[in-house]
């Protein structure tokens, strides 16, 4: 792997002129991501977004083993759709693999309660770039390409894109 510089971008920090009125949803930003994945009881991930269970590994719920399968879902997840040789994704992978920078992160999120409490979707973006990482050409190519190997999914033309 080549040496990409990332930094872990969350959007939770309140700033030392807040107000009594601010609050986190006064300083939450939308972004236009992959569908989410449907889930029921079992583990899968979002490709290259999710909540900080999977993301980061850490939750509020006590369960280890499944924090570990939701992280390592996460990141196979990638792997699998086959995006590492991407340098934004790359960069998201070198952070995954990253147990300090990852431990920053947890920290960081740890400050913001409703992250772990409501579950809030977490989102890569490399310094300096436009965009999210989930936002790239490929990452938004995969959803198909994930559906090529389920058995049962219909494939159709779509009607903005020709594609």
């Amino acid at each position: 792997m080549r040496d990409v510089a990332y930094r872990f971008h969350a959007y939770f920090e309140m700033t030392a002129q807040r107000g009594p009125d601010d609050s986190p949803e006064k300083f939450r930003k939308r972004f236009l991501v992959p569908q989410a994945v449907k889930r029921t009881v079992g583990v899968a991930a979002n490709l290259l977004w999710d909540n900080a269970a999977y993301v980061l590994g850490a939750d509020n719920k006590g369960k280890p083993e499944r924090l570990a399968e939701q992280t390592q879902a996460f990141k196979q997840d990638i792997v699998n759709l086959r995006l590492e040789d991407e340098p934004r994704v790359e960069a998201v992978l070198r952070f995954l693999d990253s147990g300090e920078e990852k431990d920053k992160a947890k920290a960081a999120a740890a400050q913001w309660p409703e992250i772990l409490e409501k579950g809030a979707n977490l989102a890569f973006r490399l310094a300096g770039r436009e965009g999210l990482v989930c936002q790239g050409e490929k990452a938004r190519a995969a959803p198909a390409k994930r559906a090529e190997g389920e058995e049962g999914v219909e494939t159709a033309t779509c009607l903005v894109s020709g594609e």
